[in-house]
């Protein structure tokens, strides 16, 4: 989260800190400026304004930010090739918007049109033209602590509704899963490829698996090596958890035990029909003997 405010040219940014390791991404803290950045440094080294603004930076210690930017506060007026200063601009529009007086709606009336159009043109074809002087911002840190961090990405911290992370809040995450991600992550896991089809059997082979329909996660529908999916997994809807990074982890570790099963099952299924050929062969060639 981060805060500009113009009038005293104040930025107030949150760090992260994990551990003993505080973490500035300058994208997220410039955020709410609209002024372009002249030069950052953290901790006293020079960050490169125009590639390295979107890179995340560590430091071991409480970062100290020096940051300047340009201003955007008007220092001439120009119109091709002629330059006149703030203060004669103004001059020369109060001049011409004293030939007229103001309606109901405070809009501008001219009782001659020469001078109705010399106006327009003024306001049309004079130009402001930026300082682009730098301007230092003091920059305010508040710290935001993290005492563990997910490296599942299905699992982030929560955020009060403000925007902050407090202390005590620091250690609640919460957990979104994507059924879809998961079984397709635990097929690739144990080998099998993520197909499409439409309902039809055999576009679904041995060692294949397919959600049936590719705008849709549940596994109502789904298909694998050939055959519907076992009615146990079919209810199979991981919802969303919030709790302490340990219960997320604990609610992820079982949704991926569950969407390791379908194909653990399903290659305990095959070696089954395998093996049932092989006795079969074996009973018919006894018999044949």
């Amino acid at each position: 989260m981060s805060k500009f405010n113009k009038e005293d040219n104040t930025l107030f940014i949150q760090v992260k800190k994990i551990n003993n390791v505080y973490i500035v991404n300058p994208k997220d803290a410039l955020k709410s400026m609209y002024s372009k950045v002249h030069s950052m440094a953290i901790n006293g080294v020079n960050i490169p304004c125009e590639t390295g603004l979107d890179e995340a930076y560590q430091t071991s210690s409480k970062p100290v930010i020096s940051l300047h930017i340009l201003s955007t506060d008007t220092a001439s007026y120009k119109n091709g090739s002629e330059t006149i200063s703030v203060e004669e601009y103004k001059r020369r529009r109060l001049a011409l918007e004293a030939k007229a007086t103001r309606d109901n709606y405070d809009d501008l009336c001219f009782d001659m049109v020469e001078d109705e159009v010399e106006y327009k043109r003024m306001v049309k074809d004079w130009k402001s033209m930026p300082s682009d002087k730098p301007i230092k911002v003091k920059v305010n840190i508040e710290v935001v602590y993290y005492k563990n961090e997910s490296t599942i990405k299905y699992i982030k911290p929560v955020r009060l509704v403000s925007g902050d992370v407090s202390a005590d809040k620091s250690d609640i995450y919460v957990y979104q899963p994507s059924v879809r991600s998961l079984v397709a992550e635990a097929a690739a896991k144990h080998g099998y490829k993520v197909v499409d089809s439409e309902l039809d059997h055999s576009k679904v082979s041995i060692g294949e698996f397919s959600f049936a329909d590719r705008n849709r996660s549940e596994l109502g529908y789904a298909k694998i090596s050939g055959h519907y999916l076992s009615d146990r997994y079919k209810s199979f809807a991981s919802k969303n958890c919030v709790g302490t990074l340990d219960e997320c982890m604990a609610r992820y570790d079982g949704d991926v035990h569950i969407a390791e099963q379908i194909f653990i099952n399903d290659k305990e299924y095959l070696q089954g029909k395998v093996e049932e050929c092989e006795k079969t062969i074996k009973m018919i060639k006894g018999i044949s003997e």
